[in-house]
């Protein structure tokens, strides 16, 4: 397809150019590349493509402005500003000023420095040349309706109101309005996948434990706690935070009630015996040994909390302050029932 050069008036700047065609945004608007006065005249003449990067400006097409030949299109362009009573000093030179100091010619340095800024910001926007817009794999009816999220953390980038004003006959308008389909609809996706990805996070610790994790149970063979020894090797166990993890999970499951109390006795009688309990109290009262700084206390704790019957820490230390209260009597009582047996 040959090049082609249209002229056009801005309609801000009322003034007149020839630009090459592919330039056009729809039939109301152009873009305008932000360079010195030499780079602009060599992009228009040797007809170069469109930058998404570059500004868009209001402009006005004139009737058969469209020509095969850059001096054919530039001769037309001065003869419309003559026939409008434009004056020339307001072609190019007044558009730079609105987006960019003028560079004088004489002024050398000057014109480097801004010439150094112009490739580098060319640079920075060379890989948002137009491109035919990707395929994108049909989503299936047993996928995920990415319709169905209301919003996403961050907004979707607001379409310009200029494509609403782009011809249906546009070539590079078709070709913006599908890119920004194509991308709205990929982000939409890619959020889908994300939520996805964190519900699994969110599941995955559970798996690790039923599969990793055996019953702390299982673990020891000498449950309930009934020596120092036995302690130690719980309360070492318990250091590791995967353990401990799974160990207010298994007790927070315990439960069979709904009240605190039976929720707290049914959890020690299984983790210690009578006899070795009742040499604790949880501050150290009346020269006892501290059971509220062990990491059985600790399990409690957060068993309690885990399986909603607990409404703060402090009804679920009165609980357990109450059960090693009684340490003493049940072991008596069971002593008292063997011996009757034996009798």
């Amino acid at each position: 397809m040959a090049d082609t050069w249209t002229v056009v008036k801005f309609k801000e700047e009322n003034s007149v150019e020839a630009i090459p065609t592919t330039w056009l945004m729809g039939n109301d608007h152009c873009y305008w590349p932000p360079y010195t006065h030499e780079k602009i005249q060599q992009a228009i003449k040797k007809h170069d493509q469109p930058n998404t990067c570059w500004p868009l400006h209001k402009i006005e097409i004139f009737k058969s402005g469209t020509y095969d030949n850059y001096l054919q299109a530039r001769t037309k362009a001065k003869k419309a500003e003559n026939e409008s009573d434009l004056n020339s000093d307001l072609d190019m030179s007044k558009r730079r000023v609105r987006r960019r100091k003028v560079i004088s010619s004489d002024d050398s340095s000057k014109s480097s420095a801004e010439e150094l800024d112009t490739v580098k910001w060319h640079k920075k926007c060379s890989q948002k040349k137009l491109t035919a817009p990707p395929k994108i794999p049909t989503i299936s009816s047993t996928s995920y309706s990415v319709q169905s999220r209301s919003q996403l953390d961050d907004p979707v980038p607001v379409i310009p109101a200029i494509l609403d004003s782009v011809s249906s006959k546009s070539i590079n308008g078709d070709s913006l309005r599908n890119i920004v389909k194509q991308q709205v609809l990929m982000r939409n996706i890619l959020a889908q996948i994300l939520e996805d990805i964190q519900n699994l996070r969110i599941l995955q610790p559970t798996y690790i434990r039923k599969e990793t994790h055996p019953s702390i149970f299982a673990t020891f063979s000498f449950f309930s706690i009934s020596s120092d020894e036995h302690l130690i090797l719980v309360e070492e166990y318990l250091e590791n935070e995967i353990n401990f993890r799974a160990t207010v999970d298994e007790f927070s499951k315990l439960g069979g009630t709904n009240n605190l109390y039976d929720f707290i006795k049914r959890c020690l009688n299984v983790a210690i015996s009578n006899s070795f309990a009742s040499q604790f109290s949880w501050h150290g009262a009346k020269k006892k040994r501290i059971f509220g700084n062990l990491k059985l206390a600790k399990i409690l704790l957060g068993a309690s909390e885990q399986s909603k019957l607990s409404e703060n820490q402090k009804a679920t230390e009165e609980a357990v302050k109450k059960w090693l209260r009684r340490a003493k009597d049940r072991s008596e009582n069971v002593k008292v029932g063997i011996d009757n047996n034996k009798n």
